[in-house]
Order: C-alpha cells, then structure tokens, then sequence
C-alpha cells in the first residue's frame, strides 16, 4: 500500500507538461478545453480560464492560547 505521498526525489506527475498547453486526444476534454490547458511552471493545471466562479476564502481566526491553568 502507498501513502501518495512523493518521495524526496520524486517529481510531481505532471512535470513533464511545465510551461506547456496540453491539448487532450479524447473528444470529451478536448470538447471542455478546446484550446487546452496550460501548465505552469511545476506542472499543475492553470484552469481559471474554465472556472464558472471563483471564490476567496479568508484564513481562519488564530487560535487563543489560554495562559491560566484552570
């Protein structure tokens, strides 16, 4: 069993595709990317010319540390 994690010297999968556009051969992605997706830097899909919305979400509220010992 694996953990999914990458090993030390591993490369993420993608890696391969960095700082390409990736055209899809199968009808159904090319037909929802038809001009393809580009890659960045690493490798990771840069989708947001697809997304429908796009939404912030703000950081959660730091945690209190209570110094009294109740």
């Amino acid at each position: 069993m694996t953990t999914g994690r990458l090993g030390q010297q591993a490369a993420p999968p993608n890696a391969a595709y960095a700082g390409q556009v990736v055209h899809f051969p199968d009808p159904v992605r090319a037909s929802r990317h038809p001009r393809g997706v580009r890659m960045d830097g690493n490798g990771y899909p840069e989708l947001t010319p697809y997304a429908r919305a796009v939404a912030e979400i703000a950081d959660p509220p730091r945690a209190s540390v209570s110094t009294s010992s109740g």
